[in-house]
């Protein structure tokens, strides 16, 4: 099943003046030079681009270079017919499998495997070559019948390279991303409208058995006026369209109201990106006072203050702000926010970074002195990780000062501390991807916690599909 388009080629063969008269393709290669020098087919070799340089291979090595396989056309195995999504189908065509007709036996046999498919619901997987030099496709053969008409149907099928998995954001999670109900009845509107099924006086509209292919309809279109005019030029004028516009602009007018409405519940607002200062400009742009202020009004949401005295101050916060990278140990939570607004690195990278400081803190910290900030990091972060919607890398951290802290002499100080603060695993009630319930976070902050219960936590995370782990900082 394909496009129908007309046989353009063969026109090429054909002298319109004198009809009967012989056409010879002739094709010739020459010199890209001054010398304009014919070259002859047994001096062409051909080259492939390597970088900036063409290598030329010879027409040996390139046949020895090549995939040699073997004519078939044999079935691999069989599956479920619901296994072949429509998503899975590729190819433009669709053949049609039928039992040699002068052979009865085979017939008999090709039937019976059709009738058997048929009421099992089964497809087989086949391996198709069309010729020692194609290349193999995989495809499937799904049983056809009709009243006294009995074959399959061949589709070719991708092998798992040719698939392309994409990951796309959840739209539910952002309440301004839901639709209300105005908006679904607005659209249950317009495709009521717009159903061309009783649109033509109780018939449908534009059915495909009397509808002009458009392709196929211009072309003749253009050869005929060109044979009774030839002088002047082609009309661009679409006579598919005028056949059809007393019907167009029934179906169009019945359905204006619906898009204004349309129109009206779906408001479309231009927006504007802010553009981001980059470190030169902040440290060596040569702008104006005035000119820097509306700058890091719009990008960095910083007051500039106006009084000479604390000018400098501020630009020199301005600057700092830019320079940042990496967390520091003096202000870690502030640092850590500024990197997660600038957006650089990324969000990962910048949790990774609060993780191993945190652990720094714990164990270079005498006593308890060092406790207090490693708490507040703490819960900036599971903060962060709440509003991000990204508590696995919270809870793995977790994992990991439990672990340290059930390991490491001096640091179950610490882990009290977590205790007696209730800083626990975020939960399905804090955040909608995660994966941990209210009671399986009460019981990780018990004290005397099972090994099992902590291993079943830690094999929950690893089924998440994350290939790297990024706290494993011990």
């Amino acid at each position: 099943v394909k496009d129908n388009k007309p046989g353009i080629f063969r026109l090429k063969k054909v002298y319109a003046r004198q009809p009967t008269t012989e056409i010879k393709v002739d094709r010739g290669r020459y010199t890209k030079d001054e010398e304009d020098r014919e070259i002859e087919k047994e001096e062409l070799t051909d080259g492939f681009r390597y970088g900036t340089t063409f290598v030329p291979i010879n027409k040996e090595t390139l046949d020895d270079m090549k995939y040699h396989s073997e004519k078939c056309f044999s079935i691999i195995g069989f599956s479920d017919a619901n296994m072949m999504r429509r998503s899975l189908y590729l190819g433009d065509t669709v053949y049609e499998v039928i039992a040699e007709p002068a052979y009865e036996e085979e017939g008999q046999v090709f039937a019976g495997i059709v009738q058997a498919m048929y009421d099992t619901n089964t497809v087989a997987i086949v391996r198709k070559c069309f010729s020692e030099r194609s290349s193999p496709e995989l495809g499937f053969l799904r049983p056809h019948i009709a009243h006294d008409h009995m074959c399959m149907y061949y589709v070719k099928l991708p092998f798992a390279e040719d698939l392309r998995g994409f990951d796309f954001d959840n739209l539910d999670v952002i309440k301004r991303n839901q639709p209300s109900d105005e908006q679904l009845k607005t659209i249950d509107n317009l495709i009521t409208t717009m159903d061309l099924t009783h649109a033509d006086q109780g018939e449908e509209a534009f059915q495909p058995e009397v509808v002009f292919n458009p392709y196929i309809q211009r072309m003749f279109q253009c050869i005929a006026r060109r044979a009774v005019t030839p002088d002047e030029p082609l009309s661009l004028s679409n006579t598919i369209e005028e056949m059809n516009n007393t019907l167009v602009q029934s179906i169009v007018a019945k359905s204006k109201r619906t898009l204004d409405t349309v129109h009206e519940e779906f408001v479309l607002r231009e927006t504007e990106r802010r553009q981001k200062i980059t470190t030169g400009d902040q440290l060596f742009g040569s702008d104006d006072h005035l000119t820097k202020k509306l700058r890091l009004e719009e990008n960095e949401n910083i007051e500039e203050p106006t009084t000479d005295s604390t000018s400098f101050e501020a630009q020199s916060a301005a600057k700092k702000k830019a320079a940042m990278r990496t967390i520091g140990t003096i202000t870690p939570v502030e640092d850590f926010k500024i990197l997660i607004e600038q957006g650089s690195p990324s969000f990962t990278d910048v949790c990774k970074q609060m993780s191993t400081l945190i652990l720094e803190l714990i164990n270079n910290s005498r006593g308890d002195a060092l406790f207090e900030k490693a708490l507040q990091c703490i819960q900036s972060l599971r903060e962060i990780c709440i509003q991000k919607l990204e508590p696995k890398l919270f809870n793995d951290f977790q994992m990991v000062i439990k672990r340290q802290a059930a390991n490491i002499d001096g640091r179950k100080d610490f882990w009290a501390k977590i205790v007696d603060e209730n800083i626990s695993l975020i939960t399905s009630d804090e955040c909608i991807e995660s994966n941990v319930i209210p009671i399986e976070a009460k019981k990780f902050l018990e004290e005397e916690t099972a090994n099992e219960m902590l291993n079943n936590a830690l094999g929950t995370n690893e089924e998440d599909g994350d290939d790297e782990d990024l706290f494993d900082l011990i």
